[in-house]
């Protein structure tokens, strides 16, 4: 297995660039580029691999390549040299990975010999491709948007297990296409499967005034008819700078969405907006003139 390819394949299933998932791991791009040239540092695959969900599997169980290199060792009773003798690489290359250091190119020829049947997990792409829509919103996110805009009223597209906390919520069962909406502030996460029905729903709570403020979480698509005509100009719209890491439904962390993502604000004081946006690190596009 050529770990740097399958990296490769890993970082655009997520739809990162390069130079994002450096940014996000705190390494350099040329160390993204030479390990998915499998000539890089495993060092560097430590710090890339929970950003975009890569695991290796049919070699052994443990928490990082290192760890599973060792236990598949120790659990075919094998040498030190006798691994070095069967994948090419020095005693002292195979003590070297096994401590988390080395390059990938010796990984992936150690790799080769102790399970020639190992492969990428790929869930990092999977995930993303489900119909279920059950991507909970990031808990410092929230806090985030409590500390500045204040405690949410009404979570719309709720769910119980989520980390939002409401005053109300309308599950799935509810519907919040169809069930009115109440409140001082809605936060909205909708399911992306129906993105232009969530989109209209949010901008008919609004001029219906359902809703004294609200926050939407989209994905970041301009493009769409509900963006170009009802929500451009009317609400402000906060650009996020990083992909998020959404959770899944027993709380186990995503590798970052492969889109980008915007919060749209309607009815939120300029100032709390331009707060938040600081906070988020985020580009503002202003709705209404003030």
């Amino acid at each position: 297995m050529q770990i740097g390819s399958a990296i490769r394949a890993a970082r655009k299933g997520c739809g990162l660039s390069q130079e994002q998932l450096a940014d996000i791991s705190g390494v350099s791009r040329s160390a993204i580029i030479a390990l998915e040239s499998n000539r890089g540092a495993c060092r560097t695959l430590v710090a890339v691999r929970p950003h975009i969900g890569f695991r290796i599997t049919g070699l052994a169980n443990g928490n990082d390549p290192a760890e599973q290199v060792r236990n598949a060792r120790h659990n075919k009773g094998l040498s030190l040299a006798r691994v070095s003798e069967g994948s090419g690489v020095s005693i002292p290359t195979v003590r070297s990975i096994e401590a988390g250091r080395g390059n990938i190119s010796s990984l992936s020829a150690i790799i080769a010999f102790l399970a020639p049947k190992a492969r990428p997990n790929g869930w990092y792409r999977a995930h993303w491709q489900v119909k279920k829509d059950v991507r909970f919103t990031p808990p410092e996110l929230l806090a985030e948007i409590v500390d500045v805009v204040g405690r949410i009223s009404l979570d719309p597209a709720g769910d119980p297990r989520s980390f939002v906390s409401a005053e109300r919520t309308i599950t799935e069962a509810e519907d919040g296409l169809t069930s009115p909406w109440s409140g001082k502030l809605a936060f909205v996460n909708p399911p992306y499967s129906d993105l232009s029905r969530w989109m209209h729903r949010c901008c008919d709570a609004w001029d219906g005034n359902e809703i004294e403020q609200m926050l939407a979480l989209f994905p970041a698509r301009t493009e769409t008819v509900a963006y170009r005509t009802r929500i451009f100009g009317t609400a402000d719209t906060l650009f996020l700078p990083r992909r998020l890491r959404f959770y899944a439904d027993d709380h186990e962390q995503l590798p970052p969405s492969p889109f980008a993502l915007m919060l749209c604000s309607w009815g939120i004081d300029r100032a709390v907006v331009q707060a938040l946006a600081d906070r988020l690190e985020a580009n503002v596009v202003w709705g209404a003139p003030a």
